[in-house]
């Protein structure tokens, strides 16, 4: 009965790892996010007007935190490539394209377009384009709330984004 009770007793306890942990690296077929992102740039070209610049390519990278502490965006880096066109100074519109992966080494790449101010807040909406792993056909949108910091030296810039959003697996 002893030995019964230890098999049951192991038993029991495997299933519930086993579940655990399954359930720990799986991600729900769809959801909402939210969370921080970090980030530090550098301006890549400038076209200018007079003393005025007109559009701007820029690359950043940075960090991502999940305000869950799992999930979509948990402690992910990320690159940006986006052109930014001063429409009417200092009114700003910029299109690009970022690529933010795992700790396992899975991509999700979001398509933004962010309205704002030059060297200024701004707030961008951003579309789900590609994923790669467990993030393969990856739907949804987001929004990043962004607020920039002072500059580190010119030439490059740096901030934080607040974000959150939504998302479907197939």
């Amino acid at each position: 009965m002893s030995n019964l009770i230890k098999k049951l007793s192991l038993s029991l306890v495997f299933v519930l790892s086993f579940g655990m942990n399954a359930q720990a690296g799986g991600l729900a077929k769809s959801g909402e996010f939210s969370g921080a992102a970090f980030y530090s740039g550098k301006v890549l070209a400038m076209v200018m007007k007079g003393q005025a610049p007109v559009l701007i390519q820029a690359e950043y990278y940075g960090g991502t935190k999940n305000s869950a502490g799992s999930g979509l965006f948990q402690m992910n880096s990320f690159k940006c490539n986006f052109a930014l066109e001063v429409v009417q100074m200092p009114q700003t519109q910029s299109i690009g394209f970022c690529t933010f992966v795992d700790a396992d080494g899975d991509t999700m790449i979001q398509r933004g377009v962010i309205n704002g101010t030059l060297g200024g807040p701004g707030k961008g909406v951003a579309k789900f384009v590609h994923g790669t792993g467990k993030y393969e056909g990856i739907t949804g949108e987001a929004v990043w709330n962004i607020s920039p910091v002072p500059s580190a030296e010119q030439g490059t810039f740096q901030g934080w984004n607040s974000f959150s959003g939504s998302y479907q697996l197939p």
